[in-house]
């Protein structure tokens, strides 16, 4: 019978990576948590110059920004910080 290569060996080690506070609700509705994220990402994108020159790289217009729930000014946004 094969050997597992883990037997024998010390316990894994625990993380040492900080665990970050979730950006939605857990027991929330679907639609809710659906709607806290698309939120969490859209206050994130604006406080990062460099997310937003990626966006603009790729085409991507204040008009496509204000379709999908972010304003206008998003890269006018950008450029303050």
């Amino acid at each position: 019978m094969p050997t597992s290569s883990l037997a024998g060996s010390a316990a894994p080690k625990r993380s040492t990576v900080r665990k970050l506070p979730t950006p939605v609700q857990q027991h929330a509705a679907d639609g809710e948590q659906l709607a806290q994220v698309v939120g969490y990402y859209a206050r994130v994108l604006t406080e990062s110059p460099e997310a937003l020159e990626h966006l603009q790289r790729r085409g991507v217009s204040d008009g496509l920004c204000k379709d999908v729930g972010l304003d206008s000014g998003v890269f006018d946004l950008g450029r303050e910080h």
